[in-house]
């Protein structure tokens, strides 16, 4: 966000001409240490090659290539001219913002720039305020700046990473003013929190210049959510994602939904057109994943029309990826002109005295292709609602794909572990694994849950390498055999070594073994991995740490408002302090992020182990130890 004071802004103006305000705006970068001196030959030569002229009375002169290397801080100089100057074909400018950039830095002002300019109130009051902190308020953007919006929000991404959808949502949040490059490189550098229901959140305690959300979901309904928080005014909001409902729903919700879920009203989420608390007791709801390769062309449109015509309901169908407007599900042409690409979510309503039957055949259809062989599995279930016999979906989705299974059958052993690895499986740790199964009389397959893959031969280098397994991923394995049982307990120890690599990622979800005889190898791999985990003493502290348990005495816990006096508390310290929940049995979070204390789920009686590293680590942990003494600010 531009750094913008009085030394920087000047209003009340004159100049007779843009070669004298330019010339003015020159000066002040070289008073206030942007530029040295000279550099104003270079905006005067940038005006002779094209007018830097916006529009809505703003002019942005700049220097060219050749004084680049006069640059010696990034900023901007502003004058206003209440009056105006004649900027050349007809143009007036009456905010003159002189800039100066080392590299391409500029781009991300001028994005910011002409966000905030094309707002014809905006630059309306520019070129009238008397206040100077009017005046950076609205350059800045704190004054339009609503806490989500469609520009924030990215959907259909043609990716599962989670690091693409963190570093998409923390762009859109600079390029609006939100964030500061300090956001940027947190986020992406850290893992998202899992909420669970395909939902992540990150969040940064640095770079937080203005309250928002940003909201990213890739075509497998993966979907990361990030905050940047200045101040306390978004807790309510961070709380909602707790609420299961409303995870699910932003999962598959249009921009529009999404906007309405993270409204001010509390019953925000009640009031989304979408939601099955809107349907009449007449209607069926079927929403549906488009399993076909090429999406829904001419053909796979014309088996869904066809399927739905012996009906007498009344269907219609939105693509809730691309936020379409409900169509007739009876015309193929209505269909086609969804766009509905592979992976896009679809919602049917049917009304009518066979609106059950209707969508149940729908059910069953898109299951099987549409009329074409298909082998992509969704990541998010398909599902009907107001139906008289709900589990007509999950027995359609149960037949093609037997092994969505959550419980082991007869002689399988199946694990759940969590991909540690800063660059994900690729050749290395994914030939360590092979090599870790070979040795047992057990054919095992593997999965990528988080990108909804087939299950594949786990024994084949090439098919785990094509899983596209990234860090934090989760990936099942099933196995059957005399040796399933040892497999299955060897691939736990495997990946909390870090096959062949190592690790130090801890994962927000614990691995898991069901069927297996002994299913408390997982846990002793995992405290092996992180043995801080275990309940807190002082002999296992390491040198310059200094930890602290206390009880939690809310009445109703860690909400909202006590999690944000915590989260003050400790920004408070020049040290690293991170929180586990002991009656949780949590991983370790970041205790200066509101969403992951919230998330711990903390109740009365509760006990909350901090770790603290730093400067300041022995007077962290006494300030926290006193807050919560005295209540939080309750």
């Amino acid at each position: 966000m531009l750094n913008l004071s009085a030394q920087n802004i000047r209003l009340n103006g004159t100049a007779s001409n843009k070669e004298e305000a330019i010339k003015l705006v020159a000066a002040g970068l070289v008073a206030n240490g942007n530029v040295a001196e000279g550099y104003e030959t270079g905006m005067l030569a940038r005006e002779t090659q094209t007018s830097t002229f916006l529009g809505n009375g703003i002019a942005i002169p700049h220097g060219t290539l050749d004084t680049r290397h006069l640059v010696q801080n990034t900023g901007v100089q502003i004058y206003q001219f209440p009056q105006g100057v004649e900027w050349g074909e007809g143009n007036k400018a009456y905010v003159v913002i002189g800039i100066a950039a080392k590299s391409d830095e500029h781009l991300a002002l001028l994005r910011q720039l002409t966000g905030v300019l094309s707002d014809e109130d905006a630059a309306e009051t520019l070129a009238k305020t008397q206040d100077v902190e009017e005046f950076a308020a609205v350059l800045s953007g704190k004054k339009s700046l609503p806490v989500i919006s469609e520009e924030t929000i990215s959907l259909n991404i043609d990716s599962a990473s989670l690091i693409t959808l963190s570093a998409i949502n923390a762009a859109k949040l600079q390029e609006k003013g939100y964030v500061t490059q300090a956001f940027i490189s947190d986020v992406v550098a850290n893992s998202p929190l899992n909420l669970g229901n395909n939902l992540f959140v990150t969040d940064s305690a640095n770079g937080n210049q203005a309250n928002g959300f940003a909201v990213a979901r890739s075509q497998q309904g993966q979907t990361l959510v990030t905050i940047a928080a200045a101040d306390n005014n978004l807790s309510a909001l961070i709380a909602r994602l707790l609420n299961a409902d409303i995870r699910k729903q932003l999962t598959t919700a249009s921009a529009a939904q999404i906007i309405a879920l993270f409204g001010a009203n509390e019953n925000a989420a009640s009031a989304v057109s979408s939601t099955a608390a809107e349907q009449t007791s007449q209607q069926v709801i079927g929403t549906f994943t488009v399993r076909n390769d090429n999406g829904l062309h001419a053909r796979p449109s014309a088996v869904l029309v066809q399927t739905l015509k012996p009906f007498a309901a009344k269907v219609t169908v939105e693509n809730l990826d691309r936020g379409t407007a409900p169509a007739n599900a009876k015309s193929t042409m209505k269909v086609v002109a969804l766009g509905a690409s592979q992976a896009h979510r679809l919602r049917f309503v049917a009304e009518g005295e066979d609106a059950q039957q209707a969508i149940e055949a729908l059910a069953k259809a898109f299951v099987e292709g549409l009329g074409e062989s298909v082998s992509f599995v969704p990541a998010v279930e398909d599902t009907i609602e107001g139906a008289a016999q709900p589990q007509a979906v999950e027995s359609a989705k149960n037949s093609a794909n037997p092994t969505a299974s959550e419980q082991p059958v007869a002689g399988q052993v199946i694990g759940t572990f969590t991909v540690r690895n800063d660059n994900g499986l690729h050749a290395r740790p994914s030939a360590v694994l092979v090599q870790t199964l070979k040795p047992f009389a057990a054919k095992v397959t593997v999965e990528n849950l988080d990108r909804g893959t087939a299950p594949a031969n786990a024994k084949s280098t090439m098919k785990v390498v094509a899983l596209g397994a990234s860090q934090a991923h989760r990936l099942r394995f099933v196995a059957e055999g005399e040796d399933a049982q040892q497999a299955i307990e060897a691939l736990a120890k495997a990946f909390v070594e870090g096959l062949g690599e190592s690790v130090s990622f801890v994962p927000a979800v614990e691995d898991t073994i069901e069927g297996a005889a002994q299913p408390q190898a997982v846990e002793s791999a995992k405290n092996s991995a992180n043995p801080t985990a275990s309940e807190p003493t002082v002999e296992g502290q390491v040198e310059g740490q200094v930890e602290g348990t206390f009880v939690i005495q809310n009445e109703h816990g860690l909400h909202a408002r006590p999690s944000a006096v915590l989260v003050n508390e400790v920004k408070k310290y020049n040290a690293t302090i991170v929180v586990q929940n002991l009656d949780r049995d949590s991983q370790l979070v970041s205790a200066k992020s509101l969403m992951k204390i919230v998330a711990l789920g903390v109740v009365k009686g509760h006990r909350l182990r901090f770790v603290a590293t730093g400067d300041d680590a022995q007077k962290a942990i006494d300030g926290i130890g006193a807050a919560i003494a005295a209540g939080l600010g309750e």
